[in-house]
């Protein structure tokens, strides 16, 4: 019941705020954000989805715990309802505006006229990554912390693919390796070109990534690797090093999860990174 009603007020919050934007007499801007409001609507039908959704919550914070309707031949007298608390704490927190939008103006008289409207959806950050491995090649991409690679085979990782499956903000993502023979890559890659080598039978050691541009400022990458002779290592963030050198021992899988900045580490950050 919580956990709908903190929802729900967020939401309201939300609301209020675009509505004052697109409200005349509040925000000193054309109504609706357009400059002949009655002939086109703006963004006034977008304020009416958020009534609409908000509506839904209120719907949704009547708290469950009201109703104790006794059971079991009225030994159990007070009934708390908690499963049905929680299964309607699901929807409440999920509900999300369509869409967020921006605004671009020029100045006119006393107030700025919109020349630009642009809808968006509100997305979360994603990162997808594929691993080039002895014996089998390319394998399929993965994302958001899956295993890249193989364990218990003893395979080397030889190359790698890493790229923004979607960002909710500007900033790219950039990697390299440490390779066998040749140490660290001298650039960084980005965007789904292939850090490593293919063909040569040199295995990886160790790898970099981080985010840049407001991706960075925003989010924290997190990344650990499955060494030989080590297995899965602690996780490295935001450039840091993560695997071995100096061992000559290969890179057999590798995992990448990005998260808030400031958040939690997806596990142990100890011992992510080795060097003779």
């Amino acid at each position: 019941d919580s956990a709908c009603i903190g929802a729900t007020g967020i939401a309201k919050m939300s609301e209020r705020r675009n509505n004052r934007l697109i409200d005349g007499s509040l925000s000193d801007l054309p109504w609706f954000l357009i400059k002949n409001p009655g002939l086109s609507s703006g963004l006034m039908i977008p304020q009416y989805a958020q009534a609409g959704l908000l509506n839904d919550m209120r719907m949704l914070c009547t708290p469950a715990t009201i109703d104790n309707t006794p059971t079991c031949g009225n030994q159990e007298d007070y009934v708390s309802m908690g499963y049905n608390s929680a299964k309607k704490a699901v929807p409440a927190a999920s509900v999300k505006a369509a869409g967020t939008y921006y605004v671009a103006a020029r100045g006119e008289g006393n107030y700025a006229g919109t020349t630009a409207l642009r809808a968006f959806k509100v997305v979360a950050p994603s990162v997808s990554y594929r691993t080039h491995v002895q014996t089998y090649g390319w394998q399929r991409y993965v994302k958001d912390g899956a295993k890249a690679g193989t364990t218990g085979q003893s395979k080397r990782l030889e190359g790698m693919n890493v790229k923004l499956a979607s960002k909710p903000v500007g900033g790219s993502i950039q990697y390299r390796t440490h390779i066998q023979r040749l140490g660290w890559e001298k650039g960084w890659k980005s965007d789904g070109a292939m850090s490593g080598t293919q063909g040569r039978s040199l295995r990886l050691e160790a790898m970099q990534v981080r985010l840049t541009g407001e991706m960075a400022k925003k989010y924290d990458v997190y990344y650990r690797v499955h060494a030989q002779h080590f297995g899965w290592m602690g996780w490295a963030k935001n450039g840091q090093s993560a695997g071995t050198a100096g061992y000559s021992y290969r890179l057999e899988a590798m995992q990448i999860k990005i998260v808030p900045k400031g958040a939690a580490a997806p596990g142990s950050t100890a011992n992510c990174f080795r060097q003779k």
